[in-house]
């Protein structure tokens, strides 16, 4: 078994108390190294060589471990003040969405997981864009209200299980997507 702690990884844990602008720094040298990472050729970052199995040159853009993820968590950081982006990576999320579709499609469950599929990237993309191409995943608002496929629907289909219920996580994008006043 692996031991949790390996000092040529990790960081020494110092016997220092708590610290507010400690933390603070730590995370914005974290963020930064995130973003000195990022390849904008690729528009994602490489897997960490130490992951298992290793894959060097590997790349992901689930949320997971990959590129969605990273995104995700620098933009939720900056909203919570605690970094500020040096890039604005709208351009590349944007095609995050039909990245997994396709980096998922061989996957057990899937490309419509919120973990390893498109769903969450979809999310991302309406997020930071908020047009409604990346809202069509799924329109429960148009299902429910209409009892017709609406223009949602063909991509709708895309992604609802066979059984015609979601997975939790998609039901909370939906959730999510249905509690935004531009839904509405």
């Amino acid at each position: 078994m692996q031991e949790l702690f390996d000092p040529s990884r990790h960081e020494v844990l110092a016997a220092k108390s708590w610290s507010p602008d400690l933390a603070r720094h730590s995370i914005e040298r974290i963020c930064a190294a995130a973003e000195d990472e990022f390849d904008q050729l690729a528009g994602s970052w490489l897997l960490h060589p130490d992951d298992e199995p290793a894959q060097p040159g590997a790349r992901s853009l689930n949320l997971y471990w990959g590129a969605t993820g990273v995104v995700w968590a620098l933009h939720h950081l900056a909203t919570a003040g605690l970094t500020r982006l040096r890039r604005d990576y709208t351009p590349w999320i944007e095609h995050y969405p039909d990245g997994l579709h396709r980096e998922a499609a061989g996957e057990q469950h899937g490309s419509a997981s919120y973990l390893f599929g498109e769903s969450s990237a979809l999310l991302l993309a309406w997020q930071n864009t908020g047009r409604g191409e990346f809202a069509c995943m799924p329109s429960f608002r148009a299902i429910s209200t209409t009892g017709r496929r609406s223009r949602c629907g063909e991509t709708l289909a895309r992604y609802w299980p066979r059984s015609g219920w979601p997975s939790p996580a998609t039901a909370t994008v939906g959730a999510t997507w249905f509690r935004s006043p531009s839904m509405r």
